[in-house]
């Protein structure tokens, strides 16, 4: 589940559209339900690496070059966007 406010002003600040932003999302979110994550930096990268290539050939672009990595940092938990909705 996805807090809409919360994606719509996410993509905003990013410079994404609102679509391409939902993409890595939802990509983001399936891969971590086939088992990826990024608790590691070896993890994060594999991770990475897959969301990327999954997200290009769906033609979203690169969503790693306009914020920093995985491995280099999270957000923090309250505010991404799969948090429970306040607005």
């Amino acid at each position: 589940m996805l807090c809409a406010p919360v994606v719509r002003d996410e993509a905003r600040a990013q410079g994404k559209t609102l679509a391409d932003h939902c993409a890595h999302l939802v990509v983001h979110g399936m891969l971590h339900l086939q088992g990826y994550d990024h608790d590691t930096v070896r993890a994060a990268r594999a991770m990475e690496a897959r969301e990327t290539a999954i997200l290009a050939a769906l033609g979203v672009p690169d969503p790693l070059r306009t914020r920093p990595t995985l491995t280099r940092s999270l957000p923090p938990r309250r505010t991404r966007p799969w948090a429970p909705c306040e607005r």
